[in-house]
């Protein structure tokens, strides 16, 4: 998955979006000026505002007032106020009850309102009557929707290629800020460059790479080992457990015994590393994993396929950091510990 990857359109047919890989399709986001472009395009729905604020004062014999919207219709008399000028909020409640795929409201003291039944060239809102320029309307009557962003489609690079691109439908009138978001496939990957194995850092808003420490750098070495499938990692073929292999047995007990073992065996190779880790980088008191102490390994009572696996252990200044797992078929899911940290956060 690449994400929001900034992007720009072809300098030929101002269509094409160039993304540094082919897209693969399954997943797509784009985005403009920061708004998501659906693929159908993105369209605005007709606001109309009054060109001149509140208070208004609307005279006996000028009280006819017309709405019409792409899907409705409305004709009322504005009341008299009797002291002579009537405020926008209580023209809005006046309003209100009469309108269904219209919505009104006060913008900057004035009164606006939205067709919200459709969008783009056939969304309108249009105001007359006798009361419109008493109530605001006198420069403009009438308002329309439009197309923000053109919709677009993915597109085959070539007869038999599996390289597809994102095209909009149509020519970009401005020039916005593009960021594409998508799928890629494995071999031309950039992020794990084809292994499918990916560290993926962030990054603080000074460019600065953004470190786990002390208590949650352990949280989360110690639940990362507990969730890896043994031998998933190419690299470091002896990472991880075997756990989601013991689940299925018929004896239960068995399984417990034989998952509580295979958390012990991976927190024991954890806690080798990181001696042998501490010969070339610091590893501090509190990242340090001491000692295990507690392992309980609880299967669900109505189904045998799924075991709570709960862990406490202690850091090197004797602090303790639970962790709380779900063991089913075919995954595994982290609950919250202690830190209140997720995996990965």
């Amino acid at each position: 998955m690449t994400v929001e990857e900034p992007v720009t359109l072809d300098t030929i047919d101002l269509r094409t979006v160039l993304s540094s890989q082919p897209v693969a399709g399954g997943y797509v986001r784009v985005t403009a000026n920061d708004y998501v472009i659906p693929s159908a395009g993105l369209y605005s729905s007709a606001k109309l505002s009054a060109t001149v604020a509140g208070p208004y004062r609307v005279i006996s014999g000028e009280t006819s007032f017309n709405i019409l919207s792409s899907q409705e219709s409305v004709s009322v008399a504005v009341p008299v106020p009797n002291s002579g000028r009537t405020s926008v909020a209580e023209m809005v409640r006046f309003f209100k009850p009469y309108l269904t795929n219209i919505t009104v409201e006060e913008v900057n003291g004035c009164l606006v309102f939205t067709d919200t039944a459709t969008q783009g060239i056939n969304s309108y809102v249009q105001v007359s009557g006798d009361a419109a320029s008493a109530l605001g309307f006198t420069l403009q009557t009438g308002a329309r929707g439009k197309q923000i962003f053109p919709g677009w489609e993915l597109v085959d690079r070539g007869p038999g290629s599996y390289r597809r691109w994102v095209r909009f439908n149509e020519k970009f009138k401005t020039h916005p800020s593009l960021k594409l978001s998508y799928t890629v496939l494995q071999n031309v990957c950039l992020r794990c460059r084809g292994t499918g194995v990916e560290n993926d850092p962030r990054f603080d808003e000074q460019g600065d790479l953004i470190l786990i420490r002390n208590e949650n750098l352990l949280y989360q070495a110690s639940l990362k080992i507990l969730l890896t499938e043994k031998g998933t990692n190419p690299f470091h073929p002896y990472y991880g457990t075997k756990i989601k292999e013991r689940i299925g047995s018929k004896s239960v007990g068995a399984v417990a015994g034989a998952i509580k073992d295979e958390v012990i065996r991976a927190l024991g190779f954890l806690q080798r590393f990181q001696q042998t880790q501490g010969k070339y980088q610091a590893v501090t008191l509190k990242e340090s994993l001491y000692e295990i102490a507690s392992v309980q390994v609880t299967p669900d009572s109505s189904d045998p396929t799924v075991y709570y696996v709960d862990v406490v252990v202690r850091n090197a200044s004797s602090e303790p950091v639970s962790l709380s797992i779900v063991y089913t078929v075919p995954g595994a899911v982290a609950l919250m510990g202690t830190s209140r940290l997720s995996l990965g956060d």
